[in-house]
């Protein structure tokens, strides 16, 4: 389905990832900034009435999109792709929709986000980084997701994959352009294809922001980019105490309990990520096998003929080996603990927070092993009395 040719009509962006290049951060300018934008043409739809939870609507969007319920136990927000498109209709100028989450829609949902924006010119964006902290960052994704592979297993798994292979948690399959854009770029012509690359580290987010502002036509100057709100890292001994966490934990700890309290808890706290005593490193030959798969990559972008803002050689992985085997990839014990030292005292903090301190404590002691065999007896106990007849219990209290 050709979706028509390069014009003087409105655009409607669709910033389809991807995963940890920055999305957060640009997500947040630009709610933050959501009335500026309109002001200068640029709708951002879902970000009016819907405060707080605006923040979400666009992955809710995605996820509806995508036939996935994750997203159902949030409360006042039935935000859909249609509902977004709605919000558009009639709208004069750009509209802007953006969500990783997006990343790894199939043809079928593609060819519906593409179709219900009358009187708009599709345009896609594709955010690129490194796969040098793409890989890492991917597995502390999966981590903080509840999903347990290893650090050593999910690179293994994904040098093995091929260009076309989803790997380990569909990391390529959200990561790679060739199946990204392999998918998204199919009936979109290829000047309406953006690449924005995030700059190398050290840069600043200001200069991801200005090639953002570049595809969208904005003055990046315009705008107040000091947000609150980000997506933090974490190290290889927090992350793989988070997994063990959770291989921990039984399957009735439920999503939301784990989305509160680890995720967006533990997984965000200043003892946890506000310190990363060690980062995420990838071992030599995983690292050759990322600078291969970079160069298929980039030579992909190049031979389709996609706009690129940035710079391509900001994707580059050197091969050159750093010195680390694959014994990297495995947190010393020591550190696993120290981890779990700083989870502990961290869990005691927000306890001692709370209004009422014993409710919990209490709560603590009565689920432990020694309170559920004093439950038993004592229901035993009852039972017991409860089987003899009341003149029998009387004549034998008498007696």
């Amino acid at each position: 389905m050709e979706v028509g040719a390069t014009g003087s009509r409105p655009r409607v962006f669709l910033h389809v990832g991807a995963p940890k290049t920055g999305t957060t951060y640009l997500q947040n300018v630009l709610w933050h900034n959501s009335d500026a934008l309109a002001a200068d043409g640029l709708l951002v739809p879902g970000t009016g009435a819907r405060r707080p939870w605006h923040l979400h609507s666009h992955h809710e969007a995605a996820l509806r999109l995508r036939r996935l319920d994750f997203a159902e136990g949030l409360p006042q927000r039935r935000t859909t792709w249609q509902s977004l498109a709605d919000e558009a209709h009639g709208w004069p100028g750009d509209v802007l929709v953006s969500s990783e989450l997006l990343a790894w829609t199939g043809p079928p949902e593609i060819e519906q986000a593409v179709t219900p924006w009358p009187g708009h010119e599709v345009h896609l964006v594709l955010t690129m980084r490194d796969l040098l902290r793409q890989v890492p960052a991917a597995w502390q994704e999966e981590v903080k997701n509840r999903r347990t592979l290893s650090y050593e297993e999910f690179l293994a798994e994904a040098v093995a994959s091929d260009a076309m292979h989803g790997g380990p948690g569909g990391v390529w399959g959200g990561q790679d352009p060739r199946q990204v854009l392999g998918r998204w770029a199919a009936d979109v012509p290829a000047e309406r294809v953006h690449v924005v690359t995030v700059p190398p580290p050290g840069a600043g987010p200001h200069v991801l922001w200005e090639r953002y502002c570049q595809v969208l036509g904005l003055d990046p100057a315009a705008y107040d980019t000091d947000v609150a709100g980000r997506n933090p890292g974490l190290g290889l001994a927090e992350a793989e105490l988070l997994r063990r966490v959770s291989l921990a934990l039984p399957d009735s700890f439920g999503w939301e309990s784990y989305n509160r309290l680890l995720k967006h808890g533990l997984a965000e706290s200043e003892a946890f990520a506000g310190e990363v005593r060690e980062k995420v490193p990838v071992p030599d030959e995983v690292r050759a096998a990322l600078a291969e798969r970079t160069a298929g990559m980039i030579e992909y972008v190049v031979a389709a003929g996609f706009e690129v803002v940035g710079d391509l050689g900001d994707l580059a992985v050197s091969s050159e080996p750093a010195g680390l085997d694959a014994a990297a990839a495995r947190p010393t014990p020591e550190a696993v603990a120290d981890a779990g030292v700083r989870a502990v005292a961290d869990l005691l903090l927000r306890l001692e927070r709370l209004p009422d301190r014993e409710p919990p404590l209490a709560a603590l002691r009565q689920r432990s092993p020694a309170a559920h065999r004093r439950a038993a007896r004592a229901r035993l106990r009852r039972a017991a009395r409860a089987a003899v007849p009341a003149s029998l219990r009387a004549r034998l209290r008498r007696g």
